[in-house]
């Protein structure tokens, strides 16, 4: 009684202030629900009245209240690791205890901190906050979207009330994302989803929450109390998370676009730390961003603009009527609660949809069928194309077949469409019967607009990846279930029919009608009344299933029947089962969930190409995963790559003997009649076309299947990931006398006894290199025993969170690595590598690490007006190994050749990954043979070009090797130091009537022994590197700078000692994402002590540093120049044949060089323009004229001069 009289009260003052300035007073009593809004609650110590304040209010509301936490809800960036320790936020949990037992919803939000704006450790370290928060409130699922996903997620709080809620920071954040995790991973199908909700609920009260606003006069949007640099720089150039930032402009013009259509939408957000209010059009936006913290927000810009604590509400009434209220506890240290502000925002009634629902009552297509071809695209009749992109399925996809034309109203007793589903290439609708069972309408047709980059797009290259959709079959769905029943895997029942253009399917019906749709059950929700799926009453996601999986030991993956799937899968040929691809029927059995995979999407079966592109792209380098469905089987191991995390999460456990006795057993399954039947329910029309091809293939495949099995068995054994659960395990080890590794795991009791065995394998050296034993959280114990022979099984152990034990006898410590932190209690130290650190991202387990080592070609072409031209070619080797980033290994090896004056140049370089914790080795060796060409003007400021018109005569041919061997060290992803030794021998020829052995002055003297004798070197060098660029190849903002040092010791009688010291900082600048207009600004510079040779002084000239002179024009001791670039995007161009992008280029450079003795003052000066080409955004063509005093240069590049 007490909460009602409360809120009786707080309403009467509400009244007592605004009734009498005209504001609509309505009936409290009927309201009928409210939305909390608080947000940045992290930014500092929650204030105690305004949490009590807000306590109170949801007390009062009840079951009518929702609440709806902003974001940036951590003061800190303590989620990065997923340890107790760093879990220890007061306010935090004061805030979650309060709200644990309120009786309405509870929505918490990530904002920008719960990312941690890190590239690297951002979501990882919203993954860890979201299971905090849902352990610690035990609610569910409150922490939306989950898993790094954009959402949007949509959620009923009445018939006419619907809040809709969106990751904002998924938008601008640029480092790793979740991909098939996400119903909706593209920005595309994002933005589609979001524009099906607004239409959905166009007749409805929509509440669309994110953290960042729209609209704001806060300090994101550059506005602060007293004008300045900071203001400046916050309104112009901007963080990532200000409005001047280009990815979140892009952000707010789309959304902007999207919700001026919806009308009546109040758009909630937080992010500045104040309470604002602004009405634009039909949208209201509020910003709630002052749960802890009040700054300064301009007044001028929004309706209502308070620096005060607090949080808002928005009240919505029984008679349509919508309030907003902001209440605070006045600025920091007041504590006065107060109802600052008061809005109406407006009135609507929800329009029942009964009356139009009746007039598509007398639609009835339940017994019309059509002839209709799946598609006409692929047919063509140039030999050519056939040759190159393949005969495929064409006859398939171009045969009319017979098909009943699909009634919404009356298939499964009347079917609802529930949403737009997801997907790069199909289109797809979610319907629901009556009895909520639901089921899936998936186009026949694949459109690959989304599916490629936007640059590709009505391109030559966009038309091949649609024809390339000919290579799949097109209703070779229709003959698994036959196939799947009998081999024992779970599977849906399709059908092929026609959509009609049926105004029942409303907001839908233009992007679906007219065409042939698959339509099939979906795996979810309760089937336990139904055959399918084992009559399951639970089905959940691969990633629900894994949340569940490492939470306890109680959920038991069926690792028999994954096995038997993924062995049908390679019978048939399906080279596409990612995660997504996969559902799991759970059954409730004693004490445990056992969980069977339901496998789904079966578009890629019987996958087939022999054209000559096709053939190219499925090359190991390439795209490995694109196999053919034929007799015999090219690469086994390629159809894994789609499935690459899934087969290394579901099948650890599984031996060879496991793989060959599965194959055998579905070889039996997989008879001769049961191929034919199954085949014969492909359509009729097209069974004659291909169908007996098809059931030779699959009885050939099924007689290699033992065979298959064994080899993609040991693809997958080479390395191992052992995973544990977040309860406390027992991990035993031991090396058996024939080398095998025999690992078992137990789950442990708060006691420390052992309990029940979770997984065992013995793995065998011949078939295992490494196996890696993660314990997660927990109280972990790893027992280790026995010795390890030389050519043994590889041990690392990683002990995640918690308290974890290590206890080692008697192995090669070569053979064991152990990563933990660093305090971690471990038992004979020295039979071990100790690799413990307290960098978090070396003690985690990421399930999807696994890379594939690659070895790809290199070709190389260049074009220099004064060599000619330069072809090359050779071959770049990555390969991946446990904890090495982004790669273990690099080597590239190129050999360039030059035709005009007949030369090549050798070039390796090297890196290897954290040789050390993080260092890394990087190396490179050159080699230029003895004719390879120079250009040399003498030294000095003042040189003379005499002979201006003979570029030969200032040619100078040298050879020269360089071999530089150096380690890097990383401090984060912009910053890194290298440092190493080099050894440089070279010899300068000396040729009869060049410059280079004419010309002789006091400042100039060539010595002919000195000069042209080997010389050799030694040293040291050091740099360091910032760089901050969006990109390499069309860089648009961030900075390079590059501090360098060498030290050079000669070898030989004429060599001397001398140092270098040199700089090269690079700035870009642009105001959108998509820039049209870039500003580039260089500035270095060189210098050398006194000793170097005419080869190694600093130069300037075209193609480095001085457009409109000469290569290498001037030489000397000291060098500096300053480089501006105005990049102009003139226009993006889509042709069948290319794509990119091309502009304008104009510069402007100045330099000059010191010579010790030389008096000069002059400045260097060249200028120009041209035009610039980025073909598919890949690579830079340059067309450029520019002028000095001296030249005037026609130059063609293929890379921007910085």
């Amino acid at each position: 009684m007490t909460k009602y009289l409360l809120y009786l009260l707080l309403s009467l003052v509400s009244l007592n202030l605004f009734g009498s300035s005209g504001v609509l007073v309505v009936d409290s009593t009927q309201l009928n629900h409210s939305i909390f809004f608080i947000g940045d609650m992290g930014e500092a110590p929650l204030v105690d009245a305004n949490m009590q304040m807000l306590k109170n209010q949801l007390n009062c509301s009840g079951e009518k209240g929702t609440l709806v936490v902003l974001g940036n809800s951590i003061s800190k960036d303590n989620f990065k690791d997923d340890t107790d320790e760093e879990f220890d936020d007061t306010d935090l949990n004061q805030f979650l205890s309060f709200v644990k037992d309120f009786k309405g919803e509870v929505i918490f939000m990530p904002g920008d901190k719960e990312w941690t704006l890190s590239p690297k450790s951002g979501w990882e370290s919203l993954k860890n906050f979201e299971n905090y928060v849902e352990d610690f409130l035990d609610r569910g699922d409150v922490f939306l979207p989950s898993e790094g996903c954009p959402g949007p997620i949509e959620i009923e709080l009445s018939k006419d009330i619907v809040l809709l809620i969106v990751d904002s920071q998924w938008w601008l954040h640029l480092g790793e994302k979740p991909e098939e995790e996400c119903e909706f991973e593209s920005t595309a199908d994002f933005l589609i989803q979001l524009s099906d909700v607004f239409k959905r609920n166009e007749n409805k009260k929509l509440v669309l929450a994110s953290h960042h606003p729209l609209y704001s006069g806060g300090n994101h949007a550059g506005f602060f109390p007293f004008p300045g640099p900071v203001e400046l720089y916050r309104k112009f150039i901007g963080t990532s998370q200000d409005f001047a930032s280009p990815y979140y402009k892009q952000m707010r013009h789309m959304a902007k676009k999207m919700i001026g259509k919806s009308p009546h939408l109040i758009s909630v957000s937080a992010h500045d730390n104040s309470l604002q209010f602004k009405q634009v059009g039909d949208v209201f936006q509020v910003v709630s961003g002052s749960g802890s913290q009040a700054d300064y927000v301009n007044e001028k810009k929004m309706d209502c603009a308070l620096s005060e604590i607090g949080f808002s509400k928005l009240n919505f009434y029984a008679d349509g009527s919508v309030f907003l209220e902001f209440w605070t506890v006045g600025k920091e240290g007041e504590q006065k609660p107060r109802l600052a502000f008061k809005k109406f925002l407006y009135k609507h009634q929800a329009i029942s949809n009964d009356e139009i629902d009746k007039r598509h009552d007398q639609i009835d297509y339940s017994d019309s069928t059509i002839t209709i071809a799946a598609s006409q695209v692929y047919h063509t009749d140039s030999k050519l194309k056939l040759k190159l992109l393949g005969n495929n399925y064409r006859k398939e996809w171009g045969t009319p077949i017979n098909v009943p034309v699909f009634d919404i109203g009356k298939e499964k007793g009347g079917l609802k469409i529930l949403k737009r589903g997801g997907g790069q290439q199909t289109r797809s609708l979610r319907l629901e019967a009556k009895d909520g069972r639901q089921y899936v309408l998936r186009s026949v047709e694949k459109y690959t607009e989304k599916a490629i980059p936007e640059s590709l797009q009505k391109t030559f290259a966009a038309q091949i990846v649609q024809d390339g959709i000919s290579e799949s079959y097109p209703y070779a769905a229709l003959a698994i279930p036959k196939m799947a029943k009998a081999a024992g895997v779970y599977h849906t029942h399709p059908k092929i029919v026609y959509v009609p253009d049926d105004p029942r399917f409303g907001i839908y019906q233009e992007g679906f009608k007219n065409e042939l749709f698959l339509f099939e059950e979906r795996p979810s929700g309760d089937w336990s009344e139904s055959e399918l799926f084992g009559g399951t009453k639970n089905i959940l996601s691969t990633d629900k299933l894994l949340k569940k999986r490492y939470k306890n030991s109680k959920l038991v993956i069926d690792e028999e029947a994954v096995l038997r799937a993924r062995i049908f899968d390679l019978f048939l040929n399906d080279w596409d089962r990612h995660d997504d691809q996969w559902r799991w029927a759970s059954f409730e059995k004693g004490d445990k969930i056992i969980a069977r995979p339901i496998p789904r999407d079966r578009d890629q079966v019987f996958f087939y190409s022999d054209g000559k592109i096709p053939w190219l792209m499925r090359r190991k380098w390439l795209i490995p995963k694109f196999q053919v469905f034929d007799s015999i089987v090219e690469n086994v191991s390629g159809l894994g790559f789609n499935s690459r995390y899934f087969d290394r999460s579901f099948l650890s456990s599984r031996t060879k003997e496991d793989w060959v006795r599965m194959a055998y057993d579905l070889k039996d399954r997989l008879n001769d009649k049961v191929i034919e039947a199954a085949v014969s329910d492909l359509p009729s029309e097209v069974f004659a076309i291909s169908g007996n091809d098809l059931i030779l293939k699959l009885k050939a495949r099924r007689e290699q299947l033992a065979q298959m099995a064994e080899t993609f068995y040991a693809f997958l054994a080479k390395e191992v990931d052992v995973v544990g659960t977040n309860e406390d395990e027992l991990y035993r080890v031991k090396w058996n006398d024939n080398g095998g590794l025999n690992v078992k795991v137990n789950s442990l009791s708060k006691k420390g006894k052992k309990g029940k065995l979770i997984f065992t394998r013995t793995f065998l050296p011949e078939e295992t290199r490494e196996v890696r034993l993660f314990g997660l959280k927990g109280k972990d114990e790893f027992d280790i025993r026995g010795i390890a022979p030389k050519s043994g099984v590889k041990l690392n152990l990683i002990g995640g969170k918690g308290k974890d034990r290590f206890v080692i006898e008697n192995t090669r410590r070569n053979k064991v690595s152990i990563y933990d932190k660093v305090k971690t209690d471990l038992i004979n130290a020295s039979s071990f590598k100790n690799k413990t650190s307290n960098n978090s991202q070396l003690n985690v387990y990421n399930r999807k690490a696994f890379k594939y080592d690659i070895l790809s070609p290199i070709i190389n072409a260049n074009f220099v007006s004064d060599d000619g031209l330069i072809l090359g070619a050779g071959f770049n080797y990555t390969s991946q190994a446990f904890n090495k980033d982004p790669f273990a290994s690099q080597h590239k090896f190129l050999v360039n050749y030059a035709f005009r004056y007949p030369s090549f140049e050798i070039k390796y370089e090297g890196e290897i990954n954290s040789i050390f914790r993080n260092i890394d080795f990087v190396g490179t060796v050159d080699y230029n043979s003895p004719n390879f060409q120079g250009y040399y003007y003498g030294l000095g400021n003042k040189s003379e070009n005499p002979q201006s018109d003979d570029k030969r005569y200032n040619s100078i041919r040298f050879e020269k090797v360089l071999i530089n061997p150096q380690v890097r060290l990383k401090f984060n992803s912009h910053h890194q130091i290298k440092m190493g030794l080099f050894f440089e021998q070279s010899r300068l020829q000396e040729t009869d009537n060049r410059f280079v052995t004419d010309f002789s002055n006091s400042l100039n003297d060539l010595d002919p022994i000195e000069d042209f004798s080997t010389r050799k070197y030694y040293g040291v060098n050091i740099n360091y590197i910032w760089d901050s660029r969006n990109s390499t190849v069309l860089p648009s903002r961030g900075i390079y700078w590059q501090l360098g040092y060498q030290a050079f010791k000669g070898l030989e009688r004429y060599d001397r000692d001398f140092n270098r010291y040199s700089s090269d900082l690079r700035m870009f600048f642009s105001f959108s994402p998509l820039a049209r207009t870039v500003l580039a600004v260089r500035v270095g510079g060189a210098y050398n002590s006194d000793g170097y040779s005419v080869f190694q002084a600093n130069k300037l000239g075209l193609k480095s540093n001085l457009r409109g002179f000469p290569l290498d024009r001037f030489a000397g001791d000291g060098i500096v120049y300053q480089n501006t670039d105005v990049r102009f995007r003139l226009s993006k161009f889509k042709s069948y044949l290319l794509a990119g992008e091309f502009g304008l280029l104009a510069f402007n450079d100045i330099g000059r060089v010191w010579l010790s003795g030389e008096h000069s003052d002059t400045l260097h000066h060249g200028y120009g323009g041209g035009l610039w080409l980025s073909p598919f955004k890949l690579m830079i063509l340059t067309v450029s004229y520019s002028c000095s005093k001296e030249d005037k240069i026609f130059s063609l590049d293929f890379k921007y001069m910085f």
